[in-house]
């Protein structure tokens, strides 16, 4: 009997080891689970970029010239620009192409004549006909700057003149200057060319009286015709 309830107890003993050993394995699977479980999904709202193309600009953004300028086709691939549009610059860049593709080659006669917007413009190379009084009275206009390579126009200190010098053709009505020299070059002053400068007070001509008459002035120039010029070379020297 002693012997056999040795047995019996030693086959207690197993059971309850492998019943041990069930429940720890039990226990580290359970444990496992608990970290292969995937975490939440975590999502977050699509954004959303603003269509820039419904953004209309005034200026190209390849070459900052103005846009949305008035031009009208010469049916060869070129154009004249003949006004503002509905452009809305102060600083006006005329580009060297039209919105169409043609090439702007002149400025009509009176484009910008009384425009109290821009500040100052910039003319393409390209251009090679400006009619007259096409930045006329433009009261803001306070620079006039023509690009290099023209063959036809220059700029001398903001005010317009033929490549040769030889045609002052616009003082802007907007400048600060308070005197004008006309240099022996100019051999005429184009119509309207100082209409609206009223700051002018003072004009100095390189030449003499009798030179100065040679001098052809258009009409609308009472800015400069109103003034008694000072002649810095006395006749016969």
């Amino acid at each position: 009997m002693t012997r056999m309830a040795k047995g019996f107890s030693a086959l207690i003993l197993l059971l309850g080891m492998m019943l041990c050993a069930s429940c720890g394995t039990l226990s580290d699977d359970s444990k496992d689970s608990t970290f292969e479980t995937d975490p939440p999904e975590i999502t977050t709202a699509p954004t959303t970029t603003e269509d820039t193309n419904s953004i209309q600009v005034s200026v190209d953004p390849m070459t900052a010239a103005s846009r949305w300028l008035s031009f009208e086709s010469n049916g060869d691939g070129t154009c004249r620009l003949t006004g503002i549009g509905s452009c809305t610059d102060t600083c006006l860049i005329i580009p060297d192409m039209s919105d169409s593709g043609d090439k702007v080659v002149s400025i009509a006669a009176d484009a910008f004549a009384g425009n109290t917007n821009i500040s100052a413009v910039q003319i393409p190379a390209g251009v090679t006909d400006i009619g007259n009084g096409a930045f006329a009275a433009c009261t803001a206009l306070a620079y006039i700057s023509v690009s290099d390579g023209n063959s036809a126009y220059c700029d001398i200190g903001g005010i317009l003149y033929s490549a040769d010098k030889t045609q002052l053709l616009c003082i802007p009505a907007g400048s600060s200057l308070s005197s004008i020299t006309v240099t022996l070059q100019v051999t005429s002053i184009a119509p309207r060319a100082s209409e609206g400068c009223t700051k002018i007070t003072k004009l100095l001509f390189e030449g003499s009286e009798e030179e100065w008459k040679k001098i052809t002035v258009g009409a609308g120039n009472d800015a400069l015709t109103s003034i008694t010029p000072t002649y810095m070379k006395q006749a016969g020297k």
